[in-house]
C-alpha cells in the first residue's frame, strides 16, 4: 500500500518537506514514520504529530543533526535537542517559516530491555524494523511508511488487518508487553475507549493477569493516562473496563468502591452507574468531569438504610474531602 501526502495539512506538509531533504543522501530508504501517524493516515485521520526512526545504528541523532545543519535550522544544543541514552532527538526545520512550529522526534530503530532494577527505563539497542516494531504497545501503532517512496510497511502483519477488524492486540505475547511496561495497559484502554474497538481475548487477559503490576508506575503516568480516557466521547466505557479488568483497584480505587452500593427509589441504578451516567452526560471539560465522577464519591461510606428508606445524609461534605484527596 502507497500513501499520498496532504501538502494542505501541516504535518504531512513537513514529512513532504522531509522526504525531499533526505533524497540522494545516506538516509534514502532507510528513514520510516512510525506511530500514530501511521495509523491516523490510514483510518481517514489528519495526523497530529510525526515521529521518525531510522534503520540505522546512530541513525536518529545523526539524522536530527544533518537536517538541521541541511537546512540551517542548527543551533547548538537546542536544535536539535539530544537524549544520548536513548539515542532519541527532537528538532524542529525552523528555518521553513511554514513549518517551522512542527516539532518532529527521531530514533534509531531499536529494541528495549527492561529489568526491575531499572524501573520503566529500559537498556536501549540498535535493532532491525521488526525487532523495534515488536517493543511498541499494539499492532495499530506498529506499523511504518518507508519516507522515501510512502510504502507501508506492517512487519507483524496484524496492523492493517487489526484496523478493518477494529481490533486491538499487541504485536507480541501480550505478557511481554504489559510486563516491559505496565502502562501500556491503560493504553490499550484509553484506545477501545477513544475508538470504541473491541480489545483482542489473549490481549484482554494479559491485561487481567497483569493488572497488579500498574502499581510499579508513576501516579504520574497513570493520570496522565486516566485523564485521556475522561476526555473520550463515552467516559463510561473505559471506566468499565478498568473495573472488569482489575485495573481501576490501581487508579481510583475510591470509585471502584461505588459498585453494588445501592440507593433508592429517585435514582438510576446502583451509585457506580449512576456515577457513569452523569459522567457521559458532561461536557468534555477535564475538571466537569473529575466533579461528575466524584459527586458521590462518599457514598458507601454515609449510606443508611431506615427500614427500606435509603439516606446519604452529610456524603456531600465528606465526599469534598475525600475527592480532595483524590485529586
Amino acid at each position: 500500500m502507497i500513501i499520498k501526502l496532504n501538502k494542505n495539512i501541516l504535518i504531512e506538509k513537513t514529512a513532504i518537506k522531509l522526504q525531499e531533504l533526505i533524497k540522494g543522501s545516506i538516509f534514502e530508504n532507510h528513514v520510516f514514520i512510525c506511530g500514530g501517524f501511521v495509523r491516523d493516515k490510514i483510518m481517514g485521520i489528519d495526523p497530529k504529530d510525526i515521529d521518525l526512526c531510522v534503520d540505522i545504528e546512530g541513525g536518529g541523532l545523526a539524522l536530527a543533526e544533518y537536517l538541521c545543519k541541511k537546512t540551517n535550522s542548527y543551533a547548538e544544543g537546542s536544535n536539535p535537542v539530544i537524549f544520548p541514552k536513548f539515542q532519541t532527538a527532537k528538532f524542529n526545520l525552523r528555518s521553513f517559516s511554514d513549518i517551522a512550529n512542527v516539532d518532529i522526534e527521531c530514533v534509531q530503530t531499536r529494541t528495549e530491555k527492561y529489568s526491575i532494577d531499572n524501573g520503566r527505563k529500559p537498556e536501549v539497542k540498535f535493532g532491525t524494523l521488526m525487532e523495534d516494531c515488536l517493543r511498541r504497545d499494539l499492532t495499530i501503532n506498529s506499523m511504518y511508511i518507508k519516507l522515501s517512496t510512502l510504502e507501508v510497511i506492517d512487519p507483524c502483519g496484524k496492523g492493517m488487518e487489526d484496523i478493518k477488524n477494529c481490533i486491538l492486540r499487541t504485536p507480541t505475547k501480550s505478557d511481554t508487553t504489559f510486563s516491559d511496561d505496565p502502562l501500556r495497559m491503560l493504553r490499550v484502554i484509553r484506545f477501545a475507549t477513544r475508538l470504541n474497538w473491541g480489545i483482542e481475548k489473549d490481549t484482554w487477559f494479559g491485561i487481567v493477569k497483569n493488572a497488579n503490576k500498574l502499581e510499579n508506575i508513576s501516579q504520574e503516568r497513570i493520570t496522565d493516562e486516566f485523564n485521556k480516557i475522561l476526555m473520550c466521547k463515552t467516559p463510561s466505557y473505559g471506566i468499565m473496563q478498568l473495573k472488569r479488568s482489575g485495573l481501576l483497584f490501581y487508579v481510583i480505587p475510591e470509585v471502584r468502591d461505588l459498585v453494588g452500593v445501592t440507593q433508592g427509589y429517585q435514582h438510576f441504578g446502583d451509585v457506580f452507574e449512576h456515577t457513569m451516567s452523569v459522567v457521559d452526560h458532561t461536557n468534555e471539560i477535564l475538571t466537569h468531569r473529575y466533579a461528575a465522577l466524584l459527586h458521590d464519591i462518599a457514598k458507601p461510606m454515609s449510606r443508611n438504610d431506615h427500614g427500606g428508606r435509603i439516606t446519604f445524609y452529610g456524603h456531600e461534605d465528606y465526599g469534598s474531602m475525600i475527592a480532595e484527596s483524590i485529586l
